[in-house]
C-alpha cells in the first residue's frame, strides 16, 4: 500500500490510519508538511522527531520525510525496516550523527538523502553509492564522499 500525503501543509496529527493498515505500507511520503501532533499510539507521534516505531513497518521500502522541520536524531531503529531502500530526510533540523546501522545495510540503499540538516560527525562506512549532494548542507559532517575529517 502506498500513502502519499506530501505538500499538504499538515500541522496536526493523523488518525489511526497506521494502526489499521500501517504494516502494509511500502511507500510512506509525508514530505513537505509540518507534523506536530500524534499519529497513533501504535506508531508513536510525530512531535517533530522521527519516530523509532517507523522501523516496525516491515514492508516499508520508501520513507520520505523531507521538509517537515523535524528535530532530533535519526533513529537507528530505521534499520529494522528490512526492505527500506530509500530514505529521504533532507531539509529538516536533524542533529547528531548518522547511525551506521541505517546507512550500512546488508542490502544496498538506492537513495539516502540527509542534506540540509544540522548533522555532525563522520559519515559511517557504507556500501551504497551515495552522492556528496545527499550530505551537503550539514556543516558538521565529514568523511567520504565529503572532505575527510580533521585529525584531532
Amino acid at each position: 500500500m502506498e500513502l502519499y500525503l506530501h505538500s499538504n501543509n499538515f500541522t496536526g496529527g493523523l488518525d489511526s490510519i497506521f494502526a489499521k493498515q500501517g504494516e502494509e505500507y511500502f511507500i510512506l511520503d509525508l514530505s513537505d508538511n509540518m507534523f506536530a501532533g500524534p499519529i497513533d499510539e501504535d506508531i508513536g507521534s510525530l512531535d517533530r522527531s522521527i519516530q523509532k516505531s517507523l522501523g516496525k513497518l516491515p514492508r516499508l521500502e520508501t520513507l520520505k520525510l523531507e521538509k517537515n522541520g523535524l528535530i532530533g536524531k535519526i533513529p537507528s531503529e530505521l534499520s529494522n525496516a528490512t526492505w527500506l531502500k530509500s530514505i529521504v530526510l533532507s531539509n529538516n533540523n536533524l542533529t547528531g550523527g548518522i547511525p551506521s546501522s541505517v546507512i550500512n545495510k546488508e542490502w544496498r540503499l538506492e537513495v539516502f538523502d540527509v542534506s540540509h540538516n544540522m548533522l555532525t560527525g563522520e559519515i559511517p562506512p557504507h556500501n551504497a553509492t551515495i552522492p556528496a549532494a545527499s550530505f551537503e548542507g550539514n556543516s558538521g559532517l565529514c568523511g567520504s564522499p565529503l572532505p575527510p575529517c580533521n585529525a584531532a
